[in-house]
């Protein structure tokens, strides 16, 4: 088998810290980049730009149904209106904003009392499992008029926010279009009734305005090549892409991101690019590989991808130290508790051991603790 999932050489510098600004299509790109050329200092999901910038909603009574520390953290945060206190607090430890638009297609609740929340999956799944509660909110649908002309004004404050506290010049509208087809030639399916097809058309005027408006650099809209993965970790859908697809978005963010000789943090076109992960052009001829991620206070999830192993160990490092370790067993994610271990970063190495007991060996990236 050829080995073609390698780390291109970083760089020497200290890395590019990042702002999240969106959900799934921003966080599984960072992944994409090299852990010691990017590092992710927050991450702000399930936050509509018209929620963020309209008056606090009420916390919907279905947050604590939902299973996820993390998701009902995103709940909470977007009906306090977060995203710009967060910009403001990060903005002068930030090198890097990446900022996509999946948070939009749901749509928003716009309240009685004056307030806009911004409608989830997360928020969809509660609602089913505690059976719908009474509201006065009213649901205001992407693409929709009063959607476009409440983005429309959000756009203005996050322009003026974003210049404000010095972040317009590094900030990247990630937009990959969502995919029609799966890496095997299937038609993908819709998303809450919303097809690859019609969702493009609607975001061709979102992207439009953005650009217009806020006047940041736009990555991916006009890729061809996007396919989505039927094994993707979070599921089929048409904006959960292939390793190709990823690779292609990161590579353009890196190039970006080159910091030029005088030192500038902006985010020139024609520099030496920071590294990114390169990944097999052939899903099924791709190694394994490894994420982690921190959606629980003081816990940090490793889970191997893109393998048919007979048994799986995790060895969690802080540096080069090892600080616990996880024996061989046959489930793939393994969650490790970090309390009293500091905020990291943390990395995990997989090992894999197949069914001729060979071992395979991969490393995640680096993950530090909010």
């Amino acid at each position: 088998m050829t080995s073609l999932h390698t780390h291109t050489t970083p760089l020497t510098e200290a890395p590019l810290r990042v702002f999240l600004s969106g959900s799934c299509v921003s966080r599984d790109t960072f992944e994409f980049l090299h852990p010691e050329s990017f590092e992710l200092v927050d991450y702000v999901a399930r936050q509509s730009l018209i929620s963020a910038f309209s008056p606090p909603a009420p916390v919907p009574a279905e947050t604590e149904a939902m299973p996820s520390p993390f998701q009902r953290r995103m709940s909470a945060s977007d009906a306090a209106s977060e995203l710009p206190a967060t910009v403001e607090a990060v903005a002068t430890g930030t090198d890097v904003v990446l900022w996509d638009l999946v948070d939009e297609r749901l749509g928003v609740w716009e309240h009685r009392g004056g307030g806009w929340s911004t409608d989830s999956v997360e928020l969809r799944a509660a609602r089913a499992m505690i059976g719908a509660p009474a509201s006065d909110a009213v649901h205001h649908a992407f693409g929709s008029a009063v959607h476009r002309r409440e983005f429309d004004a959000a756009l203005l404050r996050w322009r003026d926010l974003l210049i404000e506290s010095g972040l317009r010049d590094r900030t990247l509208l990630v937009v990959p279009p969502w995919a029609e087809r799966t890496t095997t030639g299937e038609a993908t399916p819709p998303s809450f009734d919303l097809g690859a097809g019609q969702a493009n058309a609607l975001l061709t005027d979102y992207i439009g305005r953005a650009r217009e408006v806020v006047g940041v650099p736009v990555v991916g809209a006009d890729d061809p090549l996007v396919l989505a993965d039927p094994d993707h970790k979070w599921g089929l859908a048409p904006f959960h892409y292939d390793d190709q697809s990823y690779l292609r978005l990161a590579l353009a963010i890196a190039a970006r991101c080159a910091r030029p000789r005088t030192g500038h943090q902006g985010i020139p076109v024609d520099q030496r690019p920071p590294s990114v992960r390169a990944t097999s052009m052939r899903r099924q001829d791709a190694p394994p590989s490894v994420t982690l991620f921190s959606v629980a206070p003081n816990t940090v999830t490793a889970t191997v991808h893109r393998s048919t192993g007979r048994a799986f160990a995790f060895h969690l490092f802080s540096g080069r130290a090892i600080l616990a370790r996880q024996h061989y067993g046959p489930s793939r994610e393994h969650s490790f508790d970090v309390t009293g271990l500091g905020r990291g970063p943390f990395h995990v190495k997989a090992f894999v051991l197949d069914d001729e007991r060979q071992r395979t060996s991969v490393v995640s990236p680096r993950v530090r603790l909010g």
